[in-house]
């Protein structure tokens, strides 16, 4: 029997609450510029209360970076043949009449390829309950996505679908 080819696997992290991550965020900035801002000629007054003010502040990032965690929902990607992956790509990018420059929809790409590189899902609190998903149901929840939270995905799949065929020399 022969052996069979395993592709290449990642998964990405899909934020559902995007409230609950611009609050973490802004937590996190406002806590890095508290700790980073210089504490020189400081009283040990001023001292004490920017510490209860950290410590604070790292309390209300901690829950919220776990709200965040709670509604974020991880999928499982492989990488496409390399002709699934052409098509994905000439699918979306066209040619102006004019001027014969090719014009892609980056967006349009990463939709497209993760609806047909997704197969599995599972919240990231729970990674042993998989979630069953139809492809409309996953091509509405690409919709929904934000074009930054879809752009920071890009890397991943391109590299899934970079096709690698020999070994690197040693």
């Amino acid at each position: 029997m022969l052996p069979s080819i395993k592709r290449p696997n990642a998964q990405v992290d899909v934020v559902t609450d995007l409230d609950a991550l611009d609050h973490s965020r802004a937590l996190a900035k406002r806590l890095e510029s508290l700790e980073s801002a210089p504490t020189t000629g400081m009283t040990e007054s001023e001292l004490s209360a920017r510490a209860a003010e950290a410590k604070k502040l790292r309390s209300e990032l901690k829950k919220a970076v776990k709200t965040a965690n709670d509604s974020t929902l991880v999928l499982d990607l492989q990488g496409l043949n390399a002709s699934a992956w052409e098509q994905v790509i000439a699918t979306h990018t066209t040619t102006d009449p004019k001027t014969g420059e090719p014009t892609q929809d980056t967006l349009a790409v990463i939709r497209d390829a993760m609806r047909r590189m997704a197969t599995g899902a599972h919240m990231k609190h729970t990674p042993d309950d998989p979630i069953a998903f139809t492809d409309e149901e996953l091509s509405d929840l690409l919709g929904q996505m934000p074009d930054s939270q879809l752009l920071t995905m890009l890397p991943v799949i391109q590299r899934l679908n970079t096709p690698a065929v020999s070994l690197p020399k040693a």
